[in-house]
C-alpha cells in the first residue's frame, strides 16, 4: 500500500505532463507573432542553383492536371528550370544566422507566376528578391514600396492592452516593370504572390497547427488582425469590370485527408474577381443559388512537383468570398468575428477574426466543394496556414499587415 501511494503522484504527474505536452504541441510555434522569425521556403540557401538544382518529383497529386507545375517534365507549358541564377533566399532577422530546418520560423512564399518563364532569375517560389523595410511609425507607401514584393517589420511596444512586445508584418505588392531592373520584374503576363505562413513540414518545428474532428481537446480556432492598408489597380469589387487587374488578399488553411493535402482559401479582399462561384457578378446575388448553376465546385487541383518545396506535392483548394460566408455556412460572429461588421475588408479597414476552421471545412464539405468529403470519423490534422497577396496585370499596388496570429 505504501507504494501504491508512493507511485500514485509520480503516475498522475506523468500522465499530467503527457497531457500538457500534447496540448502544447498545437498552435503556432511563435504564438501572437511575438519574435517574428521568418524566412524563404528553401532549406539550403543554395537551392535553385547549379551546384544545388531543383528535383522534380516522378509522381503528381494530379496527373491530369498541368496547374501549375505540370507532371511531364517535357510539357512546354509546365517546364520548370533545373537551375536558376540567383536563390533569393531571405530571411530576418538578417543579423541572426539562417534558420535551420528544424528551428522555428514563419515560412515565406515569394511566387511569380507562371512558373515556366525564363524571366524570373529565381526558382519557384523564391521567384523574386525580397525588399525589406524596418519601420516604427505607421508607414506611406514609399516606406515599403522598393520593388514587386516588399515586406517591412513593425514593433509594437509592450502595453498594458496588449501585453508583452510583439511584431506587425506589412506586405506589399507593387505591380511594376521596369527592365534590367530585377526589383521589379514582374511583368503584364505575370502574377506575383506574397504570403507568409507556419507549416507543419516548414517552420513549425514539425508541429501540427490544431485538429478537425477532435473537439475542444485540439485547437481548431485561428486568430489574428489584420489591416488593409491600400488597393490600387481597378474598379473595387462588386462592380465587376472588363480588366485585366485582379487582386486578391486570402487566407490558405490546409488539412489532409484521403492521402491529398487540401485547403479552404478565404478571399478577405478580392477585386475584379469572384471566387465562391465565378459566374457571380453582383454583390446582391444568391451565393447558393449561384453555385447549383454550376457543372463543377470551384476547386482547384494544384500540383507542386518541387521536391525541395513546403508547398510539394501540392493540394485541392476550394476558396470562398469572406463575405459570402454568412450565407454559404451561416457564421455568425461567433465563427468569424471582426472589429468591423463584415468580413471582407475594405481600404483602411482593420478586422480581428476568430475563425471556427472546424465549421470551415465543414460547410465547405458539405457543399460539395471538395473531390471527396470531409471524414468525420477521424482526426485530421491542420497542417498550415498561409496569408497571401496576389495580383495580375501591368500595375496596381496590394498593401496588408498582420499581427497576433494564434491558435486556440
Amino acid at each position: 500500500m505504501k507504494k501504491m501511494l508512493f507511485y500514485q503522484p509520480a503516475i498522475f504527474l506523468i500522465v499530467m505532463f503527457t497531457f500538457l505536452s500534447s496540448a502544447q504541441a498545437d498552435g503556432f510555434w511563435d504564438q501572437g507573432f511575438r519574435t517574428g522569425t521568418l524566412r524563404t521556403d528553401f532549406d539550403d540557401q543554395t537551392t535553385g542553383l547549379q551546384s544545388n538544382p531543383l528535383v522534380q518529383s516522378d509522381t503528381c497529386l494530379f496527373p491530369a492536371v498541368t496547374f501549375a507545375i505540370s507532371c511531364n517534365p517535357f510539357d512546354t507549358d509546365g517546364l520548370i528550370k533545373s537551375h536558376y541564377r540567383e536563390p533569393y533566399n531571405f530571411h530576418w532577422p538578417t543579423s541572426r544566422p539562417w534558420p535551420s530546418s528544424t528551428d522555428g520560423f514563419w515560412a515565406l512564399s515569394v511566387n511569380n507566376e507562371n512558373v515556366p518563364e525564363n524571366f524570373n532569375l529565381g526558382p519557384p517560389n523564391q521567384s523574386l528578391p525580397v525588399m525589406y523595410s524596418d519601420i516604427v511609425s505607421p508607414p506611406q507607401v514609399n516606406d515599403i514600396a522598393k520593388g514587386t514584393m516588399n515586406i517591412a517589420m513593425q514593433l509594437i511596444p509592450a502595453s498594458a492592452l496588449t501585453g508583452a512586445e510583439k511584431k506587425r508584418i506589412h506586405m506589399m505588392i507593387n505591380n511594376k516593370y521596369v527592365p534590367g531592373n530585377e526589383k521589379y520584374s514582374q511583368k503584364e503576363d505575370s502574377t506575383p504572390f506574397l504570403g507568409i505562413g507556419a507549416f507543419q513540414k516548414r517552420g513549425n518545428k514539425g508541429q501540427v497547427l490544431g485538429a478537425l474532428n477532435a473537439g475542444n481537446s485540439r485547437s481548431h480556432t485561428l486568430n489574428f488582425t489584420t489591416t488593409m492598408w491600400g488597393a490600387k489597380g481597378g474598379v473595387i469589387h462588386p462592380v465587376k469590370v472588363v480588366q485585366n487587374n485582379i487582386l486578391s488578399y486570402a487566407l490558405f488553411v490546409f488539412s489532409e485527408w484521403g492521402g491529398v493535402p487540401r485547403a479552404v482559401a478565404i478571399q478577405l479582399f478580392h477585386q475584379n474577381q469572384d471566387w465562391s462561384c465565378p459566374s457571380g457578378t453582383s454583390s446582391n446575388r444568391d451565393v447558393r443559388d449561384c453555385l447549383e448553376t454550376l457543372d463543377s465546385r470551384p476547386s482547384a487541383k494544384w500540383n507542386w512537383t518541387i521536391e525541395q518545396s513546403y508547398f510539394s506535392p501540392g493540394a485541392e483548394i476550394v476558396n470562398m468570398d469572406a463575405e459570402d460566408l454568412q450565407d454559404l455556412c451561416d457564421f455568425q460572429r461567433t465563427n468569424v468575428s471582426g472589429t468591423a461588421l463584415k468580413w471582407r475588408l475594405g481600404p483602411r479597414e482593420k478586422s480581428t477574426y476568430h475563425i471556427d476552421l472546424q465549421e470551415l471545412f465543414e460547410c465547405a464539405s458539405s457543399l460539395g466543394m471538395f473531390s471527396e468529403n470531409m471524414p468525420t470519423n477521424q482526426v485530421l490534422p491542420i497542417t498550415g496556414v498561409l496569408w497571401a497577396l496576389e495580383a495580375t496585370g501591368k500595375n496596381g499596388v496590394l498593401w496588408t499587415s498582420l499581427e497576433n496570429m494564434h491558435m486556440n
